[in-house]
């Protein structure tokens, strides 16, 4: 698990999470292992320490 610094970054990677641009809100989504959609982040900008993937398909709209 990765740790806070109180520096504004973190050091080490969260495990086993992935994030995604949204397209159609242009906010970041996160998302477990296993594809589970878990939140959105509500502010622009990515989150610290999570890997970021491109999405696979265009959206739908």
């Amino acid at each position: 698990m990765a740790k806070n610094t109180k520096r504004g970054h973190r050091v080490g990677q969260q495990k086993n999470r992935y994030q995604q641009e949204n397209l159609l809100t242009k906010f970041f989504d996160l998302f477990d292992g296993s594809g589970n959609y878990l939140r959105s982040k509500k502010s622009k900008g990515k989150y610290k320490g999570v890997e970021t993937r491109r999405a696979k398909k265009p959206p739908r709209g």
